[in-house]
């Protein structure tokens, strides 16, 4: 829950335009699917680090002319996903480092990458690849709830907005699981994104359109704790 931009130098930004191995040749793509989602709605999920409430997140999205709208309210950026196949159309974000505030913009085409930098009113551009299937680590806990599930291992790339890192990640699907939720039992599929260095875990529910319940990663636990929408 620390403000990513105190964490990390913006000119990381400048320097760095992915990372580590090609996915495993052998795997496929990971397809994901706006109708398999809700399509307007407000999540509020408890956080609990080692077994004690920390806090709450709000994820809100909403779907308006093709666009599906995503934040969540710790975290800086506003993510623009393509309603049909959830893939990054933009990503508007607020950073601050060193103490002064910088503002991120970034486009996505189907070849290209466009980051537009803006700090201390000056304005830098720089284009960077496009790797596929990329999604943005802000919103992957929203896109893995798009998939249907018929895949042992699938791969993506992951995108970091304030890194500009593109970091192949495989996504493993452990099966169905009945896991307990605000006193209720949810049949839920369990899916683990391996990044190489760390993994996280997903319990999305098994009936459509799929919901997140539960993430868990270093320790740290988001469960469900009420949902509105559609």
């Amino acid at each position: 829950m620390k403000k990513i931009g105190a964490l990390l130098l913006l000119t990381i930004l400048l320097a760095i335009s992915g990372c580590g191995n090609k996915p495993q040749s052998t795997l496929p793509p990971l397809k994901t699917s706006g109708a398999l989602v809700p399509n307007n709605g407000t999540a509020v999920y408890e956080i609990f680090d080692g077994g004690k409430k920390k806090g709450e997140e709000t994820i809100t999205f909403e779907t308006r002319n093709g666009i599906v709208k995503v934040r969540t309210d710790i975290s800086l950026a506003t993510v623009y996903l393509d309603e049909k196949t959830l893939l990054p159309v933009k990503i508007e974000a607020g950073y601050t480092v060193n103490k002064v505030p910088s503002r991120v913009k970034i486009v996505f085409t189907k070849n290209n990458v466009s980051e537009t930098i803006v700090r201390n009113g000056k304005s830098k551009t720089f284009d960077l690849p496009v790797e596929t299937p990329m999604y943005p680590d802000d919103v992957l806990h929203f896109v893995l709830q798009g998939t249907d599930f018929n895949f042992t291992k699938a791969y993506i790339y992951d995108f970091f907005p304030y890194t500009s890192l593109e970091v192949p990640c495989t996504i493993e699907n452990l099966g169905k699981e009945t896991i307990e939720i605000n006193g209720k039992k949810e049949d839920a599929v369990h899916l683990v994104a391996d990044f190489g260095k760390k993994k996280r875990d997903y319990w999305i529910s098994a009936k459509t359109p799929h919901l997140l319940l539960k993430r868990e990663e270093n320790g740290v636990l988001f469960t469900l704790k009420k949902f509105s929408g559609n």
